[in-house]
């Protein structure tokens, strides 16, 4: 797969190719105006009737506006065709005026659609049911989850994969909570249990161990970095990391975090030098500081919008969004609450104060604002008030509340449609590779969720334990559809977004480096020494060699689709290159003095690095190969090469 990050407001353009949707009864295709029709129009008609230009007053963006109309009136007439003014231009070619005519099948999504009642989008944004007051048992949300996918896959005619071995599970689950494949003897120890329940014992042990806030706080840090444009300033990020996952580790909800992360109070920022430094529990700031690293409201917004709310508000920084119903007052608006941050709008380089505003004279405000600064934005200069995106200005006292505090009680609120569906779309598509909405930063109505029964059960969850991970990662883990094999069975094998099999998932860096320490059993893997000499200095302090591994395999960005492979040919060298894999590391060594004999040297070298026995084949050619080479240690340090150097080895199933 291939992402194309894009920055500030881009025209999208989407592919005719539609698919139309299955109303729950079965019985008729019915195009859905999100998925189906909205696709045709923002290729065609939104270049004029959207939200940068709307001729004749006419806006084609939403379902409402759609049957609003313009200057002539309604453009739809819900259920009568010839008698709605878009379908007479339409079918006569009068609009688009341009060289994009509808196709004779995006007519007929046009025609069906009105046909059957011009009804409105199967949306995203409905709000979880949020009574649900307490959480219910794993085992039983695992259970509703298995019920909506395998209703898919019937409807759909895809049949189900089996469920995964236990090798299977076993290396996926560790990598999954604790980004490590197992050593040996857990392996072992699993795989040798006749326990029934040894699947969620096994999850619940996970859960406990140091290793998940870590790999976890990674995980979200890594989606930071995906945004962050600031190249003068460098966060944190293990001081960060580890601040974030001691907080997961002992049972705090993702909420809370993400409401200590937002509304942090650091008045004053401590000296170092000349600098300031800015405490952990503030470098998301840092991650969301404009490309000079000053701490800065506009990127903050558009970060935040993406990471917590799945919008991609950042179209609507100049001027209304293009394609979404989000005004430039909704940017803006939502800017004014991190107005202190630095930019150009309120400026604050000595601490991250979110205190009320003490004024010292003159007319105090009676509003939380902030001035449109954006040297291209239209209304430049304008002055606009604090408001949740797409609701009303908040009742906010800048003399008494705190700005950034009053936005994440908003974002955190039970009704809020936004974060607990963004948050549950994140995780899940941590664990299968996808979400049940692809684009995990941007929930639009093109792209409704494949599932949206399961996410706002899901979301209902994770709002009931509040956002407690360790929670919605059981009922997840539990579910049949989770222990399902990657391997695809011929009716599912092109079956990409309804989960009939699991996905294959590159490793990320830190996962790769420290399964490659557990499979090697060493304490790290060292880093290539840098270049000294004339006119090369040494660096004052040794580089982390975690930290380094995982910067060089990352490559020149961020990626946050664990399905995509970024690394090349400079990453392959360094693992087919590197001293301690070609020597074994100490696991050939401790398992020659165990038992040298081939047979049971190649079955743990295979579960060590594989969680799983070799294949008869497998066991029959290396077992050959081991009885005719004349040095056993360097012979098994080769196979042990060639095992890690396997793309078995460097993706999750």
């Amino acid at each position: 797969m291939l992402r194309l990050q894009l920055s500030a407001c881009v025209l999208v353009l989407f592919s005719s190719g539609h698919v139309l949707s299955q109303e729950t009864s079965g019985s008729e295709r019915v195009p859905d105006f999100g998925r189906d029709l909205l696709p045709i129009l923002t290729n065609k008609c939104l270049q004029c009737h959207g939200g940068v230009h709307r001729k004749n007053e006419l806006d084609l963006r939403t379902h409402a506006s759609l049957l609003k109309g313009g200057k002539t009136g309604p453009a739809v007439k819900p259920g009568d065709v010839k008698a709605s003014l878009i379908w007479e231009k339409v079918s006569t070619d009068k609009m688009p005026k341009t060289d994009l005519k509808l196709t004779a099948e995006e007519r007929a999504i046009l025609q069906g659609w009105i046909a059957a009642g011009a009804r409105p989008p199967a949306s995203a944004d409905t709000p979880p049911h949020h009574e649900q007051s307490v959480p219910r048992k794993p085992a039983e949300v695992a259970a509703a989850i298995d019920r909506g996918i395998e209703e898919q896959l019937k409807r759909a005619m895809i049949p189900p994969s089996p469920i995964a071995a236990d090798s299977e599970f076993l290396r996926r689950v560790y990598l999954d909570i604790i980004g490590r494949i197992p050593r040996l003897d857990e392996a072992r120890q699993f795989l040798e249990s006749k326990e029934p329940d040894k699947r969620s014992r096994l999850i619940d042990d996970l859960l406990s161990r140091p290793d998940y806030g870590r790999h976890f706080a990674e995980i979200w840090i890594n989606i930071f970095n995906v945004f962050r444009v600031n190249d003068k300033r460098e966060p944190n990020a293990a001081g960060f990391r580890d601040w974030m996952g001691n907080k997961l580790n002992d049972g705090v909800g993702w909420g809370e975090i993400v409401h200590e992360m937002l509304a942090v109070n650091v008045p004053s920022f401590k000296e170092k030098g000349n600098n300031k430094v800015i405490p952990v529990e503030a470098q998301y700031f840092v991650y969301t500081a404009q490309n000079m690293g000053q701490l800065d409201p506009v990127t903050t917004t558009s970060v935040t919008a993406q990471v917590f709310m799945g919008i991609g508000l950042h179209c609507a920084e100049c001027h209304d969004h293009p394609f979404q119903d989000f005004e430039q007052t909704d940017y803006w608006g939502m800017a004014a609450f991190f107005g202190g941050l630095g930019g150009n709008g309120v400026p604050n380089t000595t601490g991250l104060s979110d205190e009320p505003i003490v004024i010292k004279s003159g007319k105090p405000p009676t509003m939380v604002t902030l001035n449109i600064y954006s040297e291209e934005a239209r209304h430049r200069n304008t002055r606009v008030q604090a408001r949740f995106p797409g609701g009303p200005p908040p009742t906010l006292d800048p003399l008494k509340d705190r700005r950034r505090a009053a936005f994440a009680d908003w974002l955190l609120a039970p009704e809020n449609p936004y974060f607990a569906r963004t948050y549950v779309n994140r995780i899940w598509g941590q664990f299968f590779g996808h979400g049940f909405v692809a684009d995990f930063a941007d929930f639009n109505k093109t792209s409704p969720p494949t599932h949206p029964g399961i996410l706002r059960l899901l979301a209902s969850e994770a709002i009931a334990s509040k956002f407690d991970q360790r929670h919605l990662i059981r009922c997840i883990c539990n579910s049949q559809t989770y222990q399902r094999t990657g391997k695809p069975l011929p009716g599912n094998k092109n079956d990409g977004k309804l989960f009939s099999h699991m996905t294959g998932k590159v490793l990320s860096p830190e996962a790769l480096y420290d399964s490659l320490c557990t499979v090697l059993e060493v304490p790290e893997i060292p880093v290539p020494k840098p270049e000294t000499g004339k006119g090369k200095k040494a660096p004052p302090t040794q580089p982390d060699p975690r930290e380094q591994f995982a910067k060089f395999f990352r490559g020149m960005s961020a990626v946050q689709d664990p399905t995509e492979f970024v690394t090349g040919v400079p990453q392959s060298l360094r693992v087919l290159n590197q001293p301690v894999f070609n020597k074994g590391g100490a696991l050939v060594e401790r398992l020659m003095k165990l038992d040298a004999r081939p047979e049971a040297m190649i079955e743990n070298l295979f579960i060590a690095a594989y969680a799983r026995l070799p294949l008869a084949e497998e066991r029959a050619d290396f077992v050959a190969f081991a009885r005719s080479h004349p040095e056993p240690r360097e012979m098994y340090n080769r196979l042990l090469w060639a095992l890690v150097n396997s793309s078995e080895f460097s993706l999750n199933h």
